[in-house]
C-alpha cells in the first residue's frame, strides 16, 4: 500500500466533498427570533432593588469591608519572633522520653 491516496480514492473524495462541506458553508438560521440588546434595553422597564434587597447588599459590602481591612492590618504586621532564650531542650527531650 502506498502512503499518498491513489488516483480512485481522490476522486471519490473530490466526489463527495459536497456532502461534506455544502452543510457548514450555509450559515445557519437562529431558531428563535433575535432582537438587538438595544431593543431589549428599551422594552425592559427598570424596576428598583427593594429595601430588603439593598440592605442585604449593605450589610454584606460592610462584610466585605471588615474582612478587607483586618487582611491589611495582619499582612502588614510584623510577625511575633520567637524567643531562643526560652527554648530549654532539656525540657522538650524529658517530655518524649
Amino acid at each position: 500500500m502506498s502512503t499518498s491516496t491513489e488516483p480512485n480514492e481522490e476522486q471519490s473524495i473530490k466526489a463527495r466533498s459536497h456532502l461534506i462541506y455544502d452543510n457548514e458553508s450555509k450559515p445557519a438560521e437562529p431558531k428563535t427570533p433575535h432582537k438587538p440588546f438595544a431593543v431589549y434595553l428599551r422594552e425592559t422597564p427598570p424596576t428598583p432593588l427593594s429595601i430588603g434587597i439593598k440592605a442585604l447588599l449593605g450589610v454584606i459590602a460592610v462584610v466585605v469591608g471588615l474582612l478587607l481591612i483586618a487582611a491589611m492590618i495582619r499582612g502588614t504586621r510584623p510577625k511575633a519572633a520567637t524567643k531562643s532564650s526560652n527554648f530549654n531542650p532539656e525540657i522538650r527531650q524529658s517530655t518524649f522520653a
